[in-house]
């Protein structure tokens, strides 16, 4: 008795844990997914304007100048894998929840710069969309040396501002 419980308690766990890694798996094929159509948008919007976007208060804003004339649905700027910054409803546009982030001063010269990139860092690393539309999973260390590269890079390219990105934390809401 006690050996067939052992057995019914290893199936449970290894159901639970295959579970979970597809469940990952599936939101890192979203995540893909909406860096695709991010690229594809950016794409476009670079090919009519002769730029990238630019001209919002913050990246993020700049970021949503493709909605909705280059894409029409707004989950694009969720990021499944990060479960800090979910819609209240489907039909959200809570600017603020934007699971991405935009790298306003991207040019085509600089193909292998970072774009886009995932806000909060899950598993480890995060997606990046590079310039030239090539999307690549990178480890958090990785990730801070890329952006610290391509930031020197703007120093050295004087017509173009420097820009930092620290890693974020999910932000605390403390009770009124």
């Amino acid at each position: 008795m006690a050996a067939l419980l052992c057995v019914v308690v290893v199936i449970v766990i290894a159901t639970l844990v295959g579970f979970s890694v597809f469940v990952e798996n599936v939101r890192a094929e979203s995540t893909r997914s909406n860096l695709q159509q991010l690229a594809m948008a950016l794409e476009l919007y670079q090919d009519e304007y002769r730029t990238f976007p630019a001209g919002g208060k913050t990246s993020v804003e700049s970021l949503w100048l493709l909605y909705p004339k280059l894409l029409a649905d707004s989950r694009v700027y969720f990021n499944p894998r990060d479960r800090t910054r979910v819609p209240k409803d489907e039909g959200s546009l809570d600017r603020e929840l934007t699971g991405f982030d935009y790298v306003g001063d991207c040019r085509t010269e600089f193909p292998k710069d970072i774009q886009v990139f995932e806000r909060a860092a899950t598993s480890g690393g995060r997606y990046v969309l590079r310039v030239d539309g090539t999307i690549q999973w990178m480890d958090e260390s990785e990730f801070q040396r890329a952006v610290q590269e391509q930031a020197e890079n703007r120093v050295k390219a004087p017509a173009l501002p420097a820009f930092e990105v620290r890693p974020l934390t999910p932000e605390r809401k403390e009770a009124p």
